[in-house]
Order: structure tokens, then C-alpha cells, then sequence
């Protein structure tokens, strides 16, 4: 299909128009701007791969409580499960990126849930569902132990010491998810990396987090635009970005900084513990993070079992087109399944 290049911008000024209604979805939101912009052809090809996340929910919202502290104060953190269709080979535990939340993604769980896995995630705190402070990281730590904590609360529910374990990360849930198996080396059968931050392309981005932090240092949830992706992705994409519960427009300070050291805390001594087995799927057409870095990591691992995928075509939406979700998630399941 030739991409339309006003539909991105009609679609970004019509979903944050005033006088758009608020009670319209985002998914139905997009799908009328690109009937209304789009041939009859290119708009069969446009649902073709348009993934409507509200489609396939989760079948278990917050089967589990999870409750931890922020400033002294009790917060829920929103979790998900999609338990495994017949006979149960694992659990998987989904990381998800910055700005996002788990409870889209039931389109993805599926796949897992069918091929006989248990998929399991938590909105991070502050981010989709889950309570705290709007779109705010006190810290990378902060967050690795609440997935932790969710980690030692499905096993304690639904697990146990024989049901084989796999962990999966997307974006910087793909570098917390590198980090947990150096903290836990040996708990899981199997790592996946979609996608995964371990640093962006910019080349300003250590000037801009400096900034970030003296501002941080007065005013840590101080909001900044975040900068634009470039280029944009597919249209029939587009939703995933500009889905309201996400915080991807804004950027608090302390976010930035952040965001910004937390590859550079995964040394190599750390990075030696891993010898979980590992696939990683990268797109040729990345324009969030650098794919330079997460092979370096990649080759860096020890781990004896490692596979690495690289999709030309693709950019950081990975698994956000119909096909793409089906081809990525039948890899990762191939690839988990050779474990047991």
C-alpha cells in the first residue's frame, strides 16, 4: 500500500482535537479517519493489519493482588493473566515498554495461551491501569522489584518450582528483563528481547539528560513534549501511539535521566551472569532505540543458546500488525518450546 503521508498528521490533529468526542475510542477514531482518507483498496489493506487491542482482552484482570509503596502510601498495581489453553508447559512474563501497559497486548497473549503457556504482566506503576504518580519512574530499581514482587506472587498462585519459567521484554521492558536474569540467574528457561532499549539513537541524548536531571533535582515530575518519533510508523499503527492511557506525550525530568542511565548501570560483569537462553528480535527500520547497542549486548551474553532475528522491514512496532504479531509471537513460542 503507498502510504498516505497526511494521514499520520490528520489522524495526530484529529484525535487531539477539542472538539472530538472523548467517549470515541482511539481504535475507532483511527479506523473512521482512514476510511474517510484512504481508497477502498488501500483501506481493506490498512484492517487487513490494523490490530484492534480491545478485540481480545485479557481474560483475568487482576486475578492477583498487588500492592506496593510510594511515598509512604499503599498503591495497586493493575495485573493481567491469559491462562494456558489444555495442558500447561509455563508462564511468561511480559515486560512492557516505556509510556505503555500490558492490558493491549491480550492479542499477543493469545498466541502464547495456545500454544500451552500461562502469560502473565503488570501495568508498572504510574503507567496504564496500575496507581501512582502519572507517567513517573523514581527509578529503573523501583520498577524491577515490582516485577519482581508479581514475578514471587504468580509463582506462589499459580507456579511453583517445576512449572518452567520464561520471561519476555519489549523495549525498556526488554532491558529490565535482561537485568531481572542477572538477578535471577538460572529462575528462568528462557529470555525474549523485542525490540530492545539499550539506548536510543539520538546522539544528543546525554545532553538532554543532564538537563533533565538539574531539573529533576527541584521538580522530578516536571513535564517536557517528548520528542517525535521519525519517522512515524505504518498508519494502521498509529493507535498504539496515541492511545490516551498511555504517557508517551509528555516526559517527566527525572524519566529522562533515567531512561538515560539505565543501560549504562548493566555492566559487563552483570551481563556474564546471563546464561538464560535468549532470542532477540530486532526491526531493520528501528528509529526509537539503537539496534547497535542491543547487539552488542547480544553478543556480549554467554549464554550457549542465543538466536537473533532481524526483520528488514520492520521498525520499533515490532508486533503491532496483524502478521508481524502472529510471526513474532510464533518464534518466540518455537523458541521457548525447544527449552523444555
Amino acid at each position: 500500500m503507498k502510504r498516505l503521508e497526511t494521514l499520520a498528521g490528520h489522524f495526530i490533529t484529529t484525535a487531539f482535537a477539542e472538539d472530538t468526542p472523548k467517549d470515541v475510542h482511539i481504535c475507532d477514531r483511527h479506523l473512521n479517519i482512514a476510511k474517510n482518507s484512504l481508497s477502498p483498496d488501500d483501506f481493506a489493506h490498512f484492517t487487513k493489519q490494523f490490530i484492534d487491542y480491545r478485540a481480545i482482552p485479557f481474560p483475568q484482570l487482576n486475578p492477583i493482588p498487588i500492592i506496593v509503596k510510594q511515598s509512604g502510601k499503599d498503591i495497586t498495581l493493575a495485573n493481567y493473566r491469559y491462562p494456558c489453553k489444555g495442558r500447561r508447559k509455563g508462564i511468561v512474563y511480559f515486560v512492557h515498554g516505556y509510556s505503555e501497559y500490558v492490558g493491549r497486548y491480550g492479542y499477543l497473549a493469545k498466541y502464547f495461551s495456545e500454544a500451552g503457556y500461562d502469560f502473565v504482566g503488570i501495568d508498572q506503576r504510574g503507567f496504564g491501569y496500575s496507581q501512582g504518580i502519572r507517567g513517573y519512574i523514581e527509578s529503573e530499581e523501583i520498577h524491577i522489584q515490582d516485577i519482581l514482587a508479581h514475578i514471587d506472587k504468580v509463582d506462589e498462585v499459580y507456579g511453583g518450582k517445576d512449572v518452567p519459567k520464561f520471561i519476555m521484554g519489549y523495549s525498556f521492558g526488554g532491558l529490565k528483563s535482561a537485568k531481572i536474569n542477572t538477578i535471577r540467574p538460572g529462575y528462568f528457561k528462557g529470555l525474549a528481547l523485542l525490540a530492545p532499549y539499550f539506548g536510543f539513537s539520538s546522539k544528543n541524548s546525554d545532553k538532554v539528560a543532564i538537563l533533565a536531571k538539574q531539573v529533576a533535582e527541584t521538580d522530578p515530575t516536571q513535564k517536557f513534549p517528548t520528542p517525535p518519533i521519525k519517522p512515524l510508523p505504518p498508519d494502521h499503527v498509529m493507535h498504539f501511539i496515541l492511545d490516551p492511557i498511555t504517557e508517551g506525550v509528555q516526559i517527566c525530568a527525572n524519566n529522562v535521566w533515567e531512561l538515560n542511565q539505565a543501560p549504562k548501570r548493566l555492566t559487563q560483569e552483570m551481563i556474564q551472569k546471563i546464561q538464560t537462553p535468549v532470542i532477540m528480535i530486532l526491526g531493520g527500520k528501528e528509529q526509537v532505540v539503537q539496534n547497535k547497542f542491543a547487539m552488542d549486548f547480544f553478543n556480549s551474553c554467554p549464554a550457549k543458546d542465543k538466536q537473533m532475528l532481524y526483520f528488514e522491514d520492520q521498525d520499533h512496532f515490532i508486533f503491532h500488525e496483524t502478521s508481524q504479531a502472529k510471526l513474532v509471537a510464533e518464534n518466540v513460542i518455537e523458541f521457548f518450546n525447544k527449552q523444555l
